[in-house]
């Protein structure tokens, strides 16, 4: 596991089911505070700026002391290196030693099959394939030709990495001259070219929801819809989320899971004109999603099942981990404290605060006091 806030309450979630696990993170972050994890794993400094042989031989390490059956990050940064650490590792071959060998079966085991799928305009035309709607877009491989694509493309539209990694975001874009302000503020420290290409978007109308699903060598497990009621800012993580009953999305969900043979926790970013409407995807995170954590709060399923996998038990039929729990709403912690200290959320619905965990509650509380004041 690695190092985001929203990790860091799944080790004990995962602990609940039986499933032990070790965290692997850069010093500080707050998933190594848990009492969950059997063992902590340290990046050295250098690899916050993404040196692969940094993180390749922090992963390795921790990869002989533990002997993991997964690998579970949401940091994209990491992904990005473990997908270049897997391709030097099939270059291999037959050269490989032992401990190469073991790796590499991790990462098979952890990682999408296909490298290119993690690009938004790819994973975009699975859904699409999938059944689902998808927005007009178009992809630029530099700043000029981002510029060019404005011009034929038209505004508004929305400016965001193919592949997020190294902070760029998402950039509403209102005109010529909101562009050049944007390319002058972002483009400067992010380079675009052909293995970093940019995804220029048209926007969606309608409700915007979040589909998480867990899956297991290309069967789905399960799935949940959820929609945020707060954000801690915008275009920001949630921090209230209330649960929506769809099981009419289920097919497409199936399919979008089979055409990537996907292991693991996702989830897709979407927008509904009505219920009757087949939904647009506008993202597919192949990784887990903030309201994963909220399992306990929202009655959901897809840690639980996506953990009888690992232990090698057979897959449920997905309609047995179907969320029906409809308009059940929880408060992320602390995460809505720090939008709002005097929410009514907090104070009146469900929270996940780790009270069973009580050194990664101490470190919480301490992060809180400091941005509160």
């Amino acid at each position: 596991m690695h190092a985001n806030t929203s990790l860091a309450r799944l080790p004990q979630l995962f602990k609940n089911e039986g499933v032990g696990g070790s965290g692997l993170a850069f010093d500080g972050k707050i998933l190594l505070q848990t009492d969950a994890i059997e063992n902590r794993f340290i990046f050295p400094e250098g690899a916050l700026v993404g040196s692969m042989k940094k993180m390749a031989g922090t992963l390795a390490f921790a990869q002989q002391q533990c002997k993991p059956d997964f690998l579970l990050t949401n940091d994209e940064v990491l992904i990005k290196n473990l997908l270049r650490l897997r391709r030097n590792l099939q270059s291999g071959g037959d050269h490989l030693n032992e401990a190469q060998r073991e790796l590499l079966l991790l990462l098979e085991k952890s990682l999408l099959p296909k490298d290119e799928i993690y690009g938004r305009s790819t994973s975009l035309q699975i859904a699409e394939k999938s059944g689902f709607n998808i927005p007009e877009g178009t992809v630029a491989y530099s700043s000029a030709q981002v510029k060019e694509e404005a011009t034929r493309f038209g505004f508004p539209f929305y400016l965001k990495r193919n592949f997020e990694g190294g902070g760029f975001g998402v950039h509403h874009i209102t005109s010529e001259e909101n562009l050049r302000t944007t390319i002058s503020s972002h483009f400067s420290s992010n380079i675009i070219d052909d293995n970093n290409p940019i995804l220029l978007q048209k926007p969606c109308h309608g409700t915007e929801f979040t589909i998480n699903f867990a899956a297991w060598n290309g069967k789905l497990l399960g799935y949940e819809v959820i929609q945020s009621l707060e954000k801690v800012r915008e275009n920001g993580p949630s921090s209230v989320v209330q649960t929506v009953y769809r099981p009419n999305w289920e097919g497409m969900i199936q399919e979008l899971v089979k055409h990537t043979y996907y292991t693991g926790f996702g989830g897709l970013d979407i927008f509904e004109g009505s219920y009757s409407d087949i939904p647009e995807v506008i993202e597919i995170n192949f990784r887990p999603t903030q309201s994963l954590q909220m399992a306990l709060q929202l009655n959901s399923t897809l840690i639980s099942a996506f953990s009888e996998c690992l232990l090698g038990k057979p897959a449920n039929d997905v309609k047995a981990c179907l969320h029906k729990d409809e308009n059940r709403i929880a408060t992320i912690f602390p995460d809505e404290l720090v939008r709002d200290k005097n929410s009514f959320y907090a104070l009146n619905t469900p929270s996940n605060i780790p009270w069973n965990d009580p050194k990664l509650l101490s470190e919480f509380l301490r992060k809180l006091k400091i941005k509160l004041m």
